[in-house]
């Protein structure tokens, strides 16, 4: 990002200790180690510099992964709409402190389980990732190029009664929308409703209730999960009512795929984020609302929310644009051969995301009894 202006003292060097201090990341850490490039951090987050000479700053950063440290989080931070933890809070926590050597062996072993955590995790995503050739091929679309083009020209009759933006006339969108036109196809608009039903924030929910906000909701990959929140403390943003079955969409950089289905007893409801779109009746007989689900994760449509977007580092889209998307609409067998694979696919990155995380829960205790071990 650019900025006008900054102070050079906030400036990262390496070393750094980020904490979020606000918000639903309160109590997050991030370490910095140059590997971005030159940085400044956020007004949320508290800077911590560390005397080397007492302490290695990384052994502090896997300190903040440890139970220890997350239960002193759960109970520290204020709780409210907005959670905090101020500096000076930060700054009383104690920490056991081992000899140097010490610290740097448990932060090169911690190192090592992340890492082989990672190469775990990028497996689960690659059984995710590739779906999207799997359904091209089953559809019968092209492949397009991956790059996009900075410099291109288009006909004037293009823009007649269109948008005049010049990303949005970008080939790379427009040659993917092409070949979705090129089989049975139809706007989403017109293949299922969309919801408008609201919660006043007053009824339903007497104490408690079930909050999905965009962070709830898992990449590419259809899955969510809910915050209990309570209700005089419901954000502003609370007001969307969604019920099982229904598709969430969230209407900000929406290419990311922050797309959902709902899982809850009949009958029962969940609040989520006017952030979301929420699509729910099926107006097709030829398409199923599980094939819906997975189509709307692919890339040839993702990037068609992209182009239909409208501003800066944020983009959104509009409802009334979203229903513009073009979905292409295979046979049904087709469309379950799709669901049947994508099903397959995430029970897999499920199955290997679960391993990663028992070795590295795992890692993480064998850190903190060694831990404990110094201090006994």
């Amino acid at each position: 990002m650019t900025t006008d202006a900054y102070s050079q003292k906030h400036v990262l060097e390496n070393g750094d200790l980020l904490f979020a201090r606000t918000g639903a990341t309160v109590g997050k850490t991030y370490y910095y180690d140059g590997s971005i490039g030159t940085a400044i951090f956020a007004g949320y987050c508290i800077r911590f510099r560390f005397d080397r000479n007492k302490v290695f700053p990384k052994f502090v950063y896997w300190y903040t992964k440890t139970s220890a440290y997350h239960k002193w989080i759960n109970g520290i931070q204020r709780p409210s709409g907005q959670p905090n933890i101020n500096k000076e809070e930060y700054k009383s926590f104690k920490i056991i402190l081992p000899k140097q050597n010490k610290q740097i062996e448990l932060t090169a072993f911690l190192d090592s389980a992340i890492n082989k955590r990672v190469k775990t995790m990028c497996q689960a995503e690659k059984a995710l990732a590739e779906l999207d050739d799997y359904i091209r091929k089953a559809i019968g679309m092209l492949e397009e190029s991956p790059d996009k083009p900075q410099i291109f020209a288009i006909h004037g009759t293009e823009i007649a009664n269109s948008r005049i933006d010049t990303e949005y006339h970008n080939p790379y969108y427009t040659k993917r929308v092409n070949e979705i036109l090129k089989v049975k196809h139809d706007t989403l608009g017109n293949i299922i409703s969309f919801s408008n039903e609201t919660w006043n924030q007053h009824d339903i929910f007497p104490s408690r209730f079930p909050y999905i906000e965009i962070a709830n909701v898992g990449l590419k990959e259809n899955s969510y999960s809910v915050t209990i929140v309570p209700t005089n403390s419901a954000p502003s943003r609370a007001k969307m009512i969604v019920r099982n079955g229904d598709i969430i969409i969230s209407t900000t950089r929406p290419n990311r795929g922050a797309i959902a289905t709902i899982s809850c007893p009949e009958g029962h409801i969940q609040i989520a984020s006017t952030g979301f779109c929420v699509l729910r009746s099926i107006k097709r007989n030829d398409v199923s609302k599980e094939y819906l689900q997975w189509i709307l994760l692919n890339e040839y449509v993702l990037q068609q929310m992209l182009q239909r977007s409208s501003g800066g580092n944020y983009p959104a889209i509009a409802a009334e644009e979203l229903k513009k998307v073009v979905i292409p609409i295979p046979s049904l067998e087709v469309q379950q051969q799709i669901c049947n694979e994508a099903d397959k696919r995430k029970k897999l990155a499920e199955k290997i995301r679960h391993i990663a995380e028992q070795e590295w829960s795992a890692a993480k205790a064998q850190f903190e009894k060694e831990l404990l071990e110094v201090n006994s």
